[in-house]
């Protein structure tokens, strides 16, 4: 008799569990970082109640005015991604996007592209701007060629961003920052070793005239050569110097050409909506509206090196 009540009371359990990890379907309302609409997707429930979502999901916001696909594995994106929105309201204006990629367990890799044409009006000011970008990602961490460019009516301004970054992520070899701002058109010219800024020129591009230049004269393949990552520092002559990573933090009405730099990177890291809460729109990157199953990695990737 003991032996029939433990057997069960382990059909019992294993029924339950069975049941417990049976693939359901969930279609109705679904709430995104910034819409409400309607989701389609397959998910498990675990045995804290918690959704892991697994297979196809799909997205539409009320009024059709964003559409996103993609799939789930084990309750982390995985596989092809796309987000499109049309006539998606904005401060003052509408959007139309198109964001595209790949994940791997919740890691955005690959290549990644993005295209948006933003119309708003500002106190009688109206404003056309496009933007296009496409990077690279090695298990969410961007590596390789990087592409931003920005065009506004505005102003007839415009903004081209290419560079590349290293396997870790940090800015490396020559990145080319141009800028047409009222009329006159601008040309910054960095160049990076793992990160570490060592030539910085700043020019008028119509006449050729220097800005401002600035070359760091240490010798950092020396410096790399004799590195010792685990106690992060390394030697120059005899001197020891170690990294430390650089905390941006731009102003929104400034010039500065590296807030532009740092507002390309942030709309593939973070996705700003607005500049530090000024009401000026960034671009939005839509492939953080779901957020369910993204894991993200966010740093600014450049340091310096400092004596010890």
């Amino acid at each position: 008799m003991r032996n029939s009540n433990l057997i069960l009371i382990i059909l019992i359990f294993f029924g339950l569990k069975s049941q417990g990890q049976t693939t359901q379907t969930y279609q109705g309302v679904f709430e995104t970082r910034q819409t409400k609409g309607k989701a389609t997707y397959q998910y498990i429930e675990n045995s804290n109640y918690e959704r892991v979502y697994v297979d196809n999901f799909k997205y539409v916001a009320d009024k059709n005015t964003m559409l996103i696909t993609g799939t789930y594995q084990e309750g982390v994106k995985d596989g092809t991604w796309k987000y499109s929105v049309t006539n998606f309201p904005v401060t003052a204006g509408i959007q139309n996007a198109t964001a595209s990629g790949n994940y791997e367990l919740g890691k955005m890799d690959g290549i990644w592209t993005y295209s948006c044409n933003n119309i708003q009006k500002f106190m009688n000011v109206a404003n056309n701007q496009k933007v296009n970008s496409k990077v690279s990602f090695f298990n969410g961490v961007l590596t390789g060629q990087f592409e931003y460019s920005e065009t506004n009516t505005y102003g007839n301004s415009s903004l081209a961003i290419k560079g590349k970054f290293d396997e870790n992520g940090l800015f490396d070899s020559t990145w080319i920052v141009k800028k047409r701002e009222k009329g006159l058109n601008y040309e910054n010219i960095r160049k990076y070793i793992s990160g570490i800024l060592y030539f910085n020129l700043y020019r008028n591009s119509g006449t050729g005239e220097i800005l401002a230049k600035e070359e760091n004269t240490l010798n950092l393949n020396e410096f790399f050569g004799k590195y010792n990552e685990e106690e992060n520092v390394g030697t120059i002559q005899g001197e020891t110097y170690y990294l430390e990573p650089i905390k941006y933090y731009p102003s929104v009405y400034s010039n500065d050409l590296n807030r532009e730099l740092y507002k390309s990177i942030c709309f593939w890291k973070n996705n700003h909506l607005e500049f530090f809460g000024t009401g000026i729109i960034d671009p939005i990157n839509y492939q953080f509206e779901v957020q369910q199953g993204t894991i993200n990695t966010v740093f600014y990737p450049e340091r310096k090196i400092i004596i010890k």
